[in-house]
């Protein structure tokens, strides 16, 4: 449980990282909270987590006075990318990377812009293979665990 609760303060984190100019390349900025919402999911099976996780990124990323498309675009991405990691039939990084790159290119359908989104896509790939390896590096006994509860 602890675990989770971290994880939930780094979804957090990340989200009010995102709505500062504090991780922009340029006109590009990845999106930490996609990155780690799709690589927390495929450690949390449960959906309560995951919903936990989507609601915590999206209320402190998106939402505003009012309810917009915006909002429900990201949760539609959010929950999409969640749905494609656990139905891919390839290995977890691999259905990570193609969860990422739909996430991104359905976050990017307002504001189509081909190089940004290329850079973005890239630059969201670059740093969900890094943030993967590190994820599974502290989150091993709960991989392990998951693994054996079957």
């Amino acid at each position: 449980m602890f675990l989770f609760f971290v994880s939930v303060l780094t979804v957090a984190t990340a989200a009010l990282l995102q709505t500062t100019e504090a991780i922009a390349f340029g006109p590009i900025k990845p999106n930490l909270v996609l990155i780690l919402i799709v690589i927390l999911s495929s450690i949390y099976k449960d959906w309560s987590y995951r919903f936990i996780l989507v609601l915590t990124g999206a209320t402190i990323l998106k939402f505003s006075e009012l309810f917009q498309l915006s909002d429900l675009v990201l949760i539609a991405a959010l929950l999409l990318s969640i749905v494609i990691i656990d139905y891919l039939p390839w290995r977890k990084l691999i259905n990570i990377e193609l969860a990422v790159i739909l996430g991104t290119l359905i976050l990017n359908l307002v504001v189509f812009t081909p190089t940004t989104l290329i850079l973005e896509t890239l630059t969201n790939v670059i740093l969900t293979v890094a943030i993967f390896i590190i994820a599974h590096i502290i989150y091993e006994e709960e991989i392990k665990s998951q693994e054996n509860r079957f």
